[in-house]
């Protein structure tokens, strides 16, 4: 006979109040010889031990689909766990810590030589709240310009963001007859994302004030699609009162080098109507706790939107130079 210890099946039929009985299996060979032994025992059963025997196998049952659910759940919470990379899967501050970024670009406004350098501190200010400062520093053949802003924001690293901005932008412009004053302008915004997996959505709605330029409304819609953690892919649509519309873009990629685990590099650029255009490429580095830049996008910085500061100067800039 085979002898089967009451613990191989006891989650399955039994319960546990039954003890450490041995159930005894028949082979095949001594089904003949026991069987007018099985019929006895089972005809001299009681209803009352037939019932009985009832709710253990409904027990066993219910053991048994609890567990198949429980499965199911498991598998599906890590798999939803799984799609939110790394540390993604631990609930999140706004911002993991101290931050900062700083980024150098070199290309092309409408033919002209162009440079520009930015730096930016995120921190944390309580669970889910966080501030960002950044400098922007630059020149548009030979013009320069300078600025920086200043944002408060609330951040889920697994949902979105929503917060406020505002800045102050500078630029040397040319004058009639030679050399050159210093304007400025000013805007004010609400922004917001929204993360859905590898994709990001972002808009940013404010008004732009200036002594020396229009004033008036900005925005900014972008989508912005991680090809992997490390590779990113945006493209967007701008207004504002010096452009109807400007067609963005912008390709972004971390070779994670041991040396250098915050390094990416990048291509942007953007064009309009009258023929305007610019192009750029720089390299990005990046500090803070995350790993890829999916991760530092979400969890450490907060990423900047300039949506019209920059084509608004070089365009005033080069349409003096121009006349």
């Amino acid at each position: 006979m085979s002898i089967l210890d009451h613990k191989d099946l006891n989650d399955v039929l039994l319960p546990a109040e039954f003890g450490r009985s041995s159930l005894i299996v028949p082979d095949r060979t001594e089904k003949s010889l026991l069987g007018v032994t099985i019929h006895a025992l089972n005809s001299s059963m009681s209803k009352q031990q037939e019932r009985s025997l009832k709710p253990v196998r409904a027990i066993g049952s219910m053991r048994k689909f609890g567990t198949v659910l429980s499965a199911i759940a498991a598998t599906i919470s890590i798999g939803a766990m799984s799609a939110a990379h790394g540390q993604e899967l631990e609930a999140a501050a706004a911002v993991s810590g101290i931050n900062g970024e700083f980024s150098v670009k070199g290309g092309v406004v409408e033919g002209e030589q162009a440079g520009v350098a930015d730096i930016m501190l995120t921190v944390p200010l309580g669970e889910q709240i966080g501030a960002k400062i950044d400098g922007v520093f630059g020149t548009v053949d030979d013009n320069r310009f300078a600025g920086g802003a200043a944002r408060l924001f609330w951040r889920d690293p697994n949902q979105g963001a929503f917060g406020i901005m505002g800045g102050y932008w500078g630029f040397e412009k040319d004058q009639v007859g030679g050399g050159t004053d210093w304007e400025d302008i000013g805007i004010a915004a609400f922004e917001s994302e929204l993360y859905m997996s590898q994709t990001t959505l972002s808009g940013l709605a404010g008004v732009q004030f200036s002594d020396d330029m229009d004033d008036g409304f900005i925005g900014q819609l972008e989508w912005q699609q991680y090809l992997t953690d490390d590779f990113l892919l945006k493209a967007g649509v701008e207004t504002n009162p010096q452009h109807d519309v400007l067609g963005t873009g912008e390709v972004e990629y971390r070779p994670g080098f041991a040396a250098l685990p915050g390094l990416s590099l990048f291509v942007d650029g953007a064009v309009g109507e009258n023929e305007y255009y610019r192009v750029f490429a720089g390299i990005r580095l990046y500090s803070g706790e995350s790993d890829t830049l999916k991760q530092r996008h979400r969890f450490d910085t907060y990423r900047s939107y300039y949506p019209m500061l920059e084509e608004q100067q070089e365009e005033e800039m080069e349409y003096n130079i121009d006349d």
